[in-house]
């Protein structure tokens, strides 16, 4: 009898433990990069396509602007909603409970602390998101860190033997 196969990479709640294995201290801080310069680029490119906007509606524009440049500065703070994020998803790859559902819900709760403590909803907003974007780089890289022959073994078809 096949051993059964891990949850689907796109599983809410679960993941694979083996996961886990390749991601040291820096992986997570590259994550942490990636994550925080996909912000930055994203905001840029968005407040910078305002502007095509203006012809269309001036309030539109200056909403997208605003967005664009909340984004693109949230760089500079969101750092600390990442090292302990970078924790919690680590804990949870590694007890194989690094699904998307439990990186928003660990987002959301550091962005609701770190709120409470700096006075604003912009944390309990962005955090959600940039915890999911930290999962989905530490998933790409656990994948392209693994090392050559500990790839996982294609599933077996259902019903042989």
């Amino acid at each position: 009898m096949a051993a059964p196969r891990p949850d689907p990479w796109w599983h809410p709640f679960r993941s694979d433990p083996g996961l886990a294995e390749g991601l040291s201290i820096w992986v997570h801080l590259l994550a942490v990069g990636i994550a925080l310069t996909g912000t930055v680029v994203f905001g840029v490119i968005l407040g910078m396509n305002a502007s095509l906007l203006a012809g269309v509606s001036s309030e539109i524009a200056g909403v997208f602007g605003a967005i664009g440049i909340v984004l693109a500065f949230s760089a500079l703070f969101s750092w600390a909603g990442h090292l302990p994020g970078a924790v919690v998803l680590h804990l949870a790859l590694v007890n194989g409970w690094g699904g998307w559902a439990v990186a928003l819900a660990g987002g959301l709760v550091i962005g609701t602390l770190l709120s409470a403590l700096i006075g604003g909803v912009l944390a309990v907003i962005l955090g959600p998101f940039l915890a999911l974007i930290h999962l989905v780089a530490l998933r790409w890289m656990a994948s392209v860190f693994r090392p050559a022959g500990d790839a996982a073994p294609p599933p077996e078809p259902e019903g042989l033997a």
